[in-house]
């Protein structure tokens, strides 16, 4: 009997949720001036489940507050490593998958496991602000576009230096896709040119989990 496999996914920050005033403005010029159409996200992951789910694949969505806070994103981490506990711990073979900020979130656990413990990794418009994965993950895939702007734009924000849309690494395969926006991923659009016409980001995520 084939092994269980769990996808654990990490969604991103629900931007717009601030309730100081000052702050929820300038969210929304920010989302103005890189022209995100629906500011308010959210959970498209559960849209995304059909396309994902097969037989002997659990996927499981971590219910974090989605905050920008510093202790939101440490709870997020602290969520995430029990479920991956439990998941270990019933035999599964556990993946994780971050979207968006949930991608940093993926990254800052993952290099306090051992190799071997975390099958694969999926990043999809992640919010880089380490691109150098030095854990011998025995697959990671990173998909990005450079012309999503809310990611170029947070990442060159907060991390200038290390930070990258650009996953480096043994193990990491790119994916870059052209003309693609942070919306566009949200929806997982189908891509309507280029190399990858045709395809759907969960076409991409299917294809790396099923191999």
């Amino acid at each position: 009997m084939p092994q269980k496999e769990v996808i654990i996914v990490v969604p991103g920050a629900k931007y717009i949720q601030s309730k100081i005033l000052f702050v929820q403005k300038f969210v929304l010029f920010f989302y103005r001036l890189v022209n995100i159409k629906n500011p308010v996200y959210k959970n498209y992951i559960k849209d995304w489940e059909p396309y994902l789910k097969k037989d002997n694949r659990k996927i499981v969505l971590l219910d974090w507050d989605q905050g920008l806070a510093p202790w939101s994103l440490w709870l997020a981490k602290l969520m995430l490593k029990v479920q991956i506990f439990k998941h270990l711990n019933e035999g599964h073979t556990v993946n994780l998958m971050g979207f968006s900020l949930g991608g940093e979130i993926v990254i800052n656990t993952i290099n306090e496991y051992k190799d071997g413990e975390i099958n694969k990794v999926v990043l999809v418009c992640s919010v880089n602000t380490d691109n150098t994965m030095d854990k011998n993950i025995t697959k990671f895939l990173n998909i990005y576009s450079p012309h999503d702007l809310l990611a170029t734009i947070a990442i060159k924000v907060f991390a200038p230096v290390h930070g990258g849309s650009v996953m480096q690494g043994d193990s990491v395969k790119n994916i870059s896709i052209d003309n693609f926006g942070h919306d566009n991923f949200c929806i997982n659009d189908m891509i309507e040119n280029g190399t990858y016409k045709g395809k759907r980001i969960t076409d991409f995520i299917n294809e790396f989990f099923d191999k």
